[in-house]
């Protein structure tokens, strides 16, 4: 009988082309535009590490001075995200020690002339990269294309080793297991232990904010390397300094108050992290014996979702556009609508016959309820197609920002559709009641 219903809906669909086009035109511009907005706001809030949202902490340690600059967020003093190389040492070997810590990793950026072994150096190009342990790729989930990531004595030896990304090595290498080739760092070789697979996770949560929506950086090499050998080029060197130090030399920032590496640690279980808290609270009290620290906040430690919150990376202009799109769809349904009500009305003979001859109101709400959800249901696939349009336009013109912000998934293909339908079918319910309101005596004298 349902197929029925629907053969009479394409019946009717196809005797008023011009009317129905507009309807599936007026919906589908509406899911469009509500669908790409949701879609953006959606791919840049979501958890970008679900598995790990309990257990992966960023920490923070008080350790300005009280005449240092800080930040205020909400009228609460803030710790620096970032700590100085002096901490970073302290706490990075007491979490070896620690049973609460199942790994950790800094995280620093050094910039430097890449290139291979065969171009000539007029061919290599400046590249920022990020400096870290060999713990980053497990705890980030990172996959690998060929090989591996370097071996724990090279993080401790601070040997010349890198792991390239995907797209750096198919345009150095041509796409070939490049592990084993060298890699020219300025006037360092560097061994390649592995060649990571595919990875953009969004946003970026474990470095600075800003670039939260760019692609990772394409080389990573071992923070004791960069350290060991003073890989430092103050021009493009990121620090915080209350008193910046009057030679900036990378040794001079070393043994210096500045904060310029991040520390990621993973714990065990989400109830060891009071635990945690509570040995950097230990910590603080060590310091403030040694004449630092001297502000009362404590340290802390942030989990990813809090560090995205607080660094603001998903910006609120986006879920107001999301609400701003929800409304034109609304005043997209009440136009749909009012064309229905005028379609439903120039039927009101061929209901009034189908009531004479023994339709019920119920048959003639299932017929136009059908013949609605149809519209609804080619309006949201031609939704579809222009929201996926308009998104393949945003990836062109913000090129530089992740493209994975700006692709659906199929959950997201699965809801275009059916808020398509079930849009049009709630703001089908007025001109459905009225069509059954139609009486067959009225309409059967005008025969």
């Amino acid at each position: 009988m349902v197929n029925y219903y629907f053969k009479l809906a394409w019946i009717s669909i196809r005797k008023t082309p011009m009317l129905s086009s507009l309807m599936v035109l007026i919906i589908a511009i509406g899911i469009a535009i509500t669908m790409i907005t949701f879609t953006v706001s959606y791919m840049m809030s979501k958890h970008p590490i679900p598995e790990k949202a309990d257990t992966l902490h960023l920490v923070y340690l008080s350790s300005w001075f009280s005449e240092q600059p800080y930040s205020e967020h909400q009228g609460k003093e803030e710790a620096p995200h970032r700590i100085t190389y002096r901490d970073a040492v302290n706490i990075t070997e007491a979490n070896k020690r620690s049973d609460l810590v199942k790994s950790q990793t800094l995280i620093a950026d050094h910039k430097a002339l890449i290139r291979t072994p065969s171009q000539a150096k007029s061919e290599g190009k400046m590249q920022y990269m990020y400096a870290t342990t060999n713990d980053f790729f497990d705890m980030f989930n990172v996959p690998f294309l060929f090989g591996t990531p370097w071996l724990d004595s090279a993080d401790e030896n601070g040997e010349f080793t890198v792991v390239i990304s995907k797209a750096l090595n198919d345009k150095l290498f041509n796409g070939e297991n490049s592990v084993g080739k060298q890699l020219l760092m300025d006037q360092h070789s560097l061994t390649i232990s592995g060649v990571l697979d595919s990875w953009n996770p969004t946003p970026k949560y474990f470095f600075y904010s800003s670039s939260a929506f760019k692609k990772p950086l394409d080389i990573y090499i071992p923070i004791k390397t960069k350290i060991n050998h003073e890989l430092y080029l103050s021009s493009s060197f990121s620090m915080y300094c209350g008193i910046a130090p009057e030679n900036p030399s990378f040794q001079t920032i070393l043994e210096s108050e500045c904060v310029w590496m991040f520390l990621w640690v993973e714990l065990n279980n989400a109830n060891d992290r009071q635990a945690y808290t509570s040995f950097l609270h230990d910590y603080d009290a060590q310091q403030k014996q040694l004449g630092r620290f001297p502000r009362d906040l404590p340290s802390y430690t942030r989990n990813v979702e809090e560090y995205l919150v607080r660094e603001e990376v998903v910006p609120d202009n986006s879920k107001v556009a999301v609400w701003l799109a929800s409304a034109f769809l609304i005043v997209c349904l009440l136009n749909c609508m009012s064309l229905m009500i005028n379609k439903f009305h120039n039927k009101k003979g061929e209901i009034g016959l189908r009531r004479a001859v023994g339709a019920s109101k119920q048959d003639i709400a299932i017929q136009f309820g059908c013949e609605t959800a149809l519209i609804g249901l080619l309006g949201g696939m031609l939704g579809l197609l222009l929201a996926q349009l308009g998104l393949k336009a945003a990836q062109n013109v913000f090129h530089f920002i992740n493209a994975s912000v700006m692709q659906m998934n199929s959950t997201l293909i699965i809801v275009t559709v059916v808020l398509a339908v079930l849009s049009s079918c709630l703001f089908g319910l007025w001109p459905i009641y009225r069509a059954m309101q139609v009486q067959p005596s009225s309409q059967l004298k005008s025969l």
